[in-house]
């Protein structure tokens, strides 16, 4: 799945207008019946921004028919009647826990589009493509884990709450030369890792690093520093204790910041 439509992301309260300029046909869901693009899972995420500098981006969603197609444990016969957009949150992570906030906290909102099909513009019919135009001006600087928030309402079961995590707003804006970015030029490899994974990346000097590993919910797992030399550098990642699943890996040296999705298959 390619997202076709990828500007910057800006949030500033959640204000829930009509006014969206997003284009849900821009997005080609290729027989997906129930997601949101940017996909964590395939390696999609919110595009970088600067502090104090404009951003947007489009969040994309598409709405289910069934319950199955969101829980294969709910029978077929279970419809869905709407899917609300209720919030994206940010994470604010300590050693200890991730407090969520809204995003008008960094300065962003977003302004759902369903093309005129009920008052609340983030209201969504079934089975169906939406989006949600993500415009503002960062207030911090930083990578923060997030997270969208939906309520279902199904056939006899009423509202039922659902949440997409694995997404970040690098917002660190550390450049390795002009148009590339630290993130740009760290790599990981094996991905998806079993025993562990390489994460090499090129450094200018002797310098002191930190890698961290946090779970989808922003949940820091592991963090470990090591010093770096002038040149290439790799620094060996053990996946092999962590649970099946997705993760971000972090890697910070001095200014720079760089931010990668691990997949862990055992």
């Amino acid at each position: 799945m390619n997202k076709q439509l990828l500007s910057v992301l800006a949030f500033a309260a959640l204000s829930l207008s009509a006014s969206a300029q997003c284009n849900s046909a821009d997005y080609d869901w290729a027989g997906q019946t129930f997601g949101v693009s940017p996909n964590p899972v395939i390696g999609e995420n919110f595009a970088p921004g600067l502090q104090g500098q404009p951003y947007s981006d489009v969040l994309y969603v598409r709405t289910p028919t069934t319950a199955a197609d969101i829980d294969p444990t709910y029978p077929a016969f279970i419809t869905i009647n709407t899917i609300h957009l209720d919030a994206v949150f940010y994470g604010i992570v300590s050693a200890v826990d991730t407090t969520w906030a809204d995003l008008s906290g960094l300065g962003l909102s977003i302004a759902c589009n369903n093309n005129g099909e009920y008052p609340d513009p983030c209201m969504f019919g079934a089975g169906a493509g939406y989006c949600g135009d993500i415009t503002g001006t960062p207030n911090a600087t930083g990578i923060f884990p997030v997270k969208i928030a939906v309520t279902a309402n199904l056939l006899l079961l009423g509202d039922v709450p659902y949440e997409f995590t694995g997404f970040t707003l690098d917002f660190s804006g550390n450049s390795v030369t002009e148009g590339v970015t630290f993130n740009d030029v760290v790599k990981v490899s094996p991905n998806p890792a079993n025993e562990f994974t390489l994460v090499t990346f090129p450094m200018g000097s002797n310098e002191q690093a930190e890698v961290s590993v946090y779970n989808t919910m922003g949940q820091l797992v592991f963090s470990e520093k090591t010093m770096t030399t002038p040149g290439a550098n790799t620094y060996s990642l053990n996946t092999s204790n962590l649970p099946v699943g997705n993760y971000v890996a972090r890697l910070v040296s001095g200014k720079n910041v760089a931010e990668k999705l691990i997949q862990v298959q055992h």
